[in-house]
């Protein structure tokens, strides 16, 4: 967020808020479908003489499911402590012999730290889903090993 150009304000705390939900839900709205898609298809062939059907009805509950885990734990992190827009000086730099500018750094960030422990809980929520998202193209690679050896069989 560039200060430059926008006005410093209130809003600047709402947009490092916004900024932290909108990476988190856009990385399961993003690649959790996709992983549900590869996960029915890999059942779908994994299973085929069972004729276990994944609806689409049941990939979007699945899907809702994980955007319910990111939205409690944005909801718990943002109502303890929500980040704000903290400044630290950077110095002054000479502009001439009687004016010097003020250099300042913003960042979005909380009063006691507790931002890390709700990082390292979202950032453990996405490598989990992200190994699923493994497990999934894991199994879809075996699909066509198996393919290779019943044509042996030919």
């Amino acid at each position: 967020i560039d200060e430059q150009w926008v006005a410093a304000g209130p809003g600047f705390s709402f947009l490092c808020n916004f900024r932290l939900w909108l990476w988190v839900l856009s990385y399961t709205l993003l690649f959790f479908p996709l992983f549900m898609k590869t996960y029915r298809l890999s059942r779908i062939f994994d299973e085929v003489l069972e004729k276990k059907i994944i609806t689409d009805k049941k990939l979007v509950y699945v899907l809702l499911g994980c955007v319910a885990v990111d939205l409690l734990l944005l909801v718990i992190y943002t109502s303890i402590e929500p980040l704000q827009r903290l400044y630290e000086s950077g110095g002054f730099e000479p502009i001439d012999t009687l004016q010097q500018k003020e250099i300042l750094y913003g960042s979005c960030e909380t009063h006691h730290g507790t931002q890390y422990i709700f990082y390292g809980l979202i950032a453990l929520w996405k490598v989990l889903q992200t190994l699923f998202g493994i497990y999934c193209a894991l199994s879809v690679t075996r699909i066509g090993r198996a393919q290779e050896m019943l044509r042996r069989f030919d």
